[in-house]
């Protein structure tokens, strides 16, 4: 029976379930999601976090990570690698750490582990493994895990990094606690995040909810002022919906739109930093069709992505409609 335990274990990808410390006399959010916002912030173990036997092995212990999984194309790691790179001539665990620049992310770590080849097989498809550690605008840290060679053959994203190594901490900014206190995801699956600075005196805030295709989208979207307690601006409210619309320029793009156009948001939405007065909005209306593959490849949509950009003045309040660039 251990026999046959552990070679289930194996081919199930040794997964296993990694319970933080139970905080004395707490108990499990089954209130409103408005008290479960509140006790949010309050540390507590969370239940769900997982560890994976294959990360242990190949990029040592201290990583959980949330259950829910990230779809994750072979564009997209591509992209991870795309920005200027920073070679800083360090090791980890015997991994090569490489850190790149983008635009899309706070910070990029690769942790990449060179795997002996013995024919032109292994070559093409199994000469690495790399973890990518994404360190996004507001704070939140995802990971995407994958092997090959020539090409990539395998991809596992993770949507969230609960908690990494004491080592790694170095490279990343105001995420994980000092004590590394895990926190709970708020039933229903909302997420209160960070508040993210935008420079000239604001920040603005947000909750992530799922969008029931794998990925999260952003709620409940205010500007604030850090000098200003009474100011507090509404973008996008709870319904997900785009507060104060400026419109849309027409153009070609409409032809590639395979999705319903509303104002709402689906998919990506974020807030770049002001520069004299005006900070610039990143809306997509449809990601690429590979957004949509499972882990195996399948599922994909024969869509093309498609992002519009607009404004908003320190009021909050949109100068202009939302563009094609």
């Amino acid at each position: 029976m251990g026999f046959l335990s552990d070679l289930l274990d194996k081919l199930l990808g040794n997964k296993e379930t990694a319970i933080a410390a139970q905080k004395a006399n707490s108990s499990p959010i089954h209130s409103s999601a408005k008290e479960s916002l509140k006790k949010a912030e309050e540390p507590i173990s969370h239940k769900d976090a997982v560890s994976y036997e294959h990360i242990k092995r190949e990029f040592g212990n201290g990583f959980l990570f949330s259950p829910e999984a990230m779809q994750v194309t072979e564009r997209e790691v591509d992209f991870f690698t795309s920005g200027s790179r920073r070679d800083i001539e360090e090791k980890y665990c015997g991994t090569n750490v490489a850190i790149f620049e983008s635009t899309k992310y706070k910070t990029i770590v690769r942790l990449s582990l060179s795997i002996p080849t013995f024919d032109s097989g292994d070559r093409e498809y199994d000469s690495w493994h790399d973890l990518f550690l994404l360190q996004e605008h507001n704070g939140l840290i995802r990971a995407v895990y994958c092997t090959g060679g020539y090409r990539v053959a395998h991809i596992e994203g993770y949507a969230q990094v609960f908690q990494y190594p004491e080592p790694l901490k170095k490279y990343f900014q105001d995420v994980i606690p000092e004590n590394n206190t895990l926190k709970q995801t708020i039933d229903p699956p909302a997420r209160k995040e960070p508040r993210f600075k935008l420079g000239e005196g604001f920040y603005f805030e947000f909750d992530e909810v799922s969008n029931g295709m794998g990925g999260y989208r952003m709620i409940n979207v205010y500007l604030l002022k850090i000098d200003d307690p009474s100011f507090k601006h509404c973008i996008v409210d709870e319904s997900g919906t785009i507060e104060n619309f400026p419109g849309i320029v027409d153009g070609d793009w409409k032809n590639e739109l395979e999705f319903p156009l509303g104002k709402i948001t689906q998919f990506r939405f974020w807030i770049y930093d002001y520069k004299d007065g005006k900070a610039s909005v990143e809306w997509t209306l449809q990601p690429d069709g590979r957004y949509f593959e499972d882990e195996d490849g399948f599922g994909g949509e024969n869509c093309e992505e498609v992002t519009l950009w607009s404004y908003i003045d320190t009021n909050g309040l949109f100068t202009e409609p939302f563009k094609h660039r």
